[in-house]
């Protein structure tokens, strides 16, 4: 009788062990990422193009060609996120990544903004994902 009892001791346990794995490894218990936080990085783009604007950095990378203080803003400002920067204008390109950043591979959020520079016609864009 010992060894029965041991048997279905052992048996209850497997039943146990394998109900944990299974439940643990189903779909049901997967973490999935919140709908916020999509609101929330498109609100980092969008803020973050009116501080580049407002302190005139959108103009100053325009007018130096230069891309090092729009660099310097991303890695001290945005360090929970991937940024990219790209200004666009007739004849003039410029971009700018986060260093240490991989290019984006799943979803992103854009933000675009306009603005006037010696009297032409820019457009800012910039790309935010999680890293």
């Amino acid at each position: 009788m010992k060894g029965f009892v041991i048997t279905i001791d052992g048996i209850i346990g497997l039943i146990l062990f394998l109900s944990l794995f299974v439940m643990i490894n189903s779909p049901a218990m997967r973490v999935a990422q919140s709908a916020w936080a999509d609101t929330q990085m498109r609100s980092v783009a969008m803020d973050s193009l009116v501080i580049l604007e407002k302190n005139e950095m959108l103009s100053r990378a325009v007018q130096t060609n230069s891309s090092s203080e729009l660099v310097y803003f991303m890695s001290t400002e945005l360090s929970s996120v991937c940024v990219r920067i790209s200004i666009e204008g007739d004849n003039y390109f410029l971009s700018a990544a986060k260093p240490g950043c991989e290019e984006r591979k799943g979803g992103f959020m854009m933000a675009r903004r306009s603005f006037v520079c010696n009297g032409s016609f820019y457009i800012a864009e910039l790309d935010v994902w999680s890293r």
